[in-house]
């Protein structure tokens, strides 16, 4: 099991962007959505090294809440396509690297203005 997620500054600071534009105001709303768009990216996550820097640190059960079973399974079934080790050391490694990937891909530069913005991205045709 995954315990925790710290995010890096750079991670923090797009999230708190993330935040002021679409209305958002948990980090693990934003931080879902972030894994979610990232696992559906088939690109495997670059292997560079995060810095977990800064004060943004979130549980796995706040994470994932009550669907903390999907996204261990989501996890698992992606380190298997990537082949990565699914053991703890690896999935948390993953876990951070697709998170802060998503995060990435959401905070899209000046893209984003709104909840609505945010929604086009992951389900286009949605607006």
């Amino acid at each position: 099991m995954i315990d925790t997620l710290r995010l890096s500054e750079r991670g923090k600071d797009q999230l708190v962007k993330l935040r002021r534009t679409t209305g958002i105001k948990h980090w693990n709303a934003l931080c879902r959505w972030a894994l979610c768009v990232s696992l559906a990216d088939p690109r495997p996550v670059g292997g560079s090294r995060l810095i977990a820097d800064s004060n943004v640190e979130l549980s796995w059960k706040v994470l994932t809440g009550d669907w903390g079973d999907v996204y261990l399974a989501l996890l698992v079934q992606r380190a298997a396509v990537d082949g990565v080790g699914s053991d703890h050391k690896h999935l948390g490694m993953l876990l951070r690297r697709h998170v802060h990937r998503g995060i990435e891909l959401l905070s899209g530069g000046d893209k984003q203005t709104s909840i609505s913005d945010l929604c086009e991205l992951i389900i286009p045709g949605s607006s």
